[in-house]
């Protein structure tokens, strides 16, 4: 991959960026009927929530939030779904949302899912009190302090499915990581055993007798003092990239946890989920999601 570059995205698979949607109307159709056309498998509920928060434009406009579904369009309206505003605490944004499953872009400094011994408000109660009426299933989860792409289910039946993909790694999960020092050779694998303590710190055993980590890495760019780093895990254990990333001789700026002695400037772990791949539970469709990393990580390697 080159410089300019943070994630190689394979050209088969269906990709959603904001916005999602841009349709002109060929011939002579209704407002659903074009959202349904560049949104397959929309409800009714989902397009109307989207008008109540003006996400809908009709030529560049917003549409009022009590248009109709069936009013008329002619041939030549553009009909545009906008970005979702950021909500909760530190803008976190829905990038995609239906009836089965939604994906987020946490911020850092916000839980995945409150724990016992992390109480704090997290995504998971934040989704849980914007649908009082809807229930959130968790799926995976980003350390508190890594920022990027996270998704819940809104089914069991989606929760079971996406699971699943975890378990047997078909998932697609990319990083990026600005660390200190270099890794050699410059591209990779780190393959190890982690075992968690009872002080949850994770460490690697040097035998077979923890979990098997497996995590791929390249450099995308570097400097004398730092490196940023492409990541794509093979296998998901807590911490696993902070872990490896230290062992390795190049730990993950901002980990107060691994290496306290790292500061930076923006005061948090340079750990950033950049992608994230998998199959839509009931639409079977490759669905990929991107986000770019903070822009001081590439800041502070030039």
């Amino acid at each position: 991959m080159g410089q300019e570059g943070f994630v190689s995205i394979p050209i088969f698979q269906v990709l959603v960026f904001w916005p999602p949607m841009k349709v002109i109307v060929s011939s002579p159709s209704t407002l659903e009927g074009i959202m349904q056309q560049g949104c397959p498998g929309s409800s009714k509920n989902t397009l109307r929530e989207w008008l109540r928060e003006e996400r809908i434009l009709i030529n560049g406009k917003p549409a009022k939030p009590r248009t109709p579904l069936d009013t008329p369009l002619q041939p030549g309206v553009c009909v545009t779904l906008g970005p979702r505003k950021k909500f909760g605490p530190k803008g976190l944004e829905i990038l995609y949302e239906d009836r089965d499953l939604v994906v987020i872009d946490k911020p850092a400094g916000l839980l995945s899912v409150a724990t016992d011994h992390q109480k704090e408000s997290s995504v998971h109660a934040i989704l849980k009190q914007r649908y009082h009426t809807r229930r959130v299933f968790p799926v995976h989860r980003l350390d508190r302090d890594t920022s990027g792409i996270l998704v819940f289910a809104y089914t069991e039946e989606a929760r079971d499915h996406l699971k699943k993909q975890f378990e047997v790694h078909s998932i697609e999960r990319e990083y990026c990581a600005l660390v200190q020092g270099a890794p050699t050779p410059a591209q990779g694998s780190w393959r190890s055993y982690l075992i968690e303590e009872k002080n949850f710190y994770v460490r690697s055993t040097g035998s077979e007798r923890g979990r098997l980590a497996i995590t791929h890495y390249s450099v995308i760019k570097s400097n004398r003092t730092f490196t940023l780093l492409q990541l794509k895990l093979e296998t998901g254990r807590k911490n696993q990239i902070r872990v490896q990333a230290k062992e390795a001789g190049c730990p993950i700026l901002g980990d107060e946890k691994y290496n306290p002695s790292l500061t930076e400037e923006e005061h948090r772990l340079c750990l950033h989920a950049t992608r994230l791949a998998f199959q839509h539970p009931t639409r079977q469709k490759t669905l990929t999601y991107t986000s770019p990393p903070p822009a001081f990580f590439q800041k502070l390697v030039k």
